[in-house]
């Protein structure tokens, strides 16, 4: 999973935020009310410059879970602004992830 991540990053460096910013002019995310008065969006996505796009967001976050049945594990990874947590009977709540921090 940290190779996937990893891959991730070096994709969006290697001209993958261009992609990115083509997806949105595509198909505009939707924004919840609160955002859309902390953000300036573009009046027209379809004109935009990468640029703009790419500077009206504010970031991203994952929680990625993966299951080996044969082995009777479970492997979490995490990034960003998120975190991972299992509950179960009783409302006990385990925490499966740590804090993401830029410099780890």
């Amino acid at each position: 999973m940290r190779k996937c991540f990893l891959k991730v990053d070096e994709t969006l460096k290697d001209g993958g935020l261009q992609e990115v910013a083509e997806m949105k002019r595509k198909f505009p995310p939707n924004k919840s009310p609160l955002l859309k008065l902390l953000t300036k969006a573009p009046a027209n996505p379809e004109n935009a410059t990468d640029e703009e796009l790419m500077l009206e967001s504010i970031g991203c976050t994952a929680n990625v879970v993966l299951f080996d049945y044969e082995q009777r594990k479970m492997f979490v990874a995490n990034a960003g602004d998120s975190r991972c947590v299992m509950g179960s009977a009783g409302g006990k709540c385990t925490a499966m992830s740590f804090d993401h921090k830029p410099e780890n």
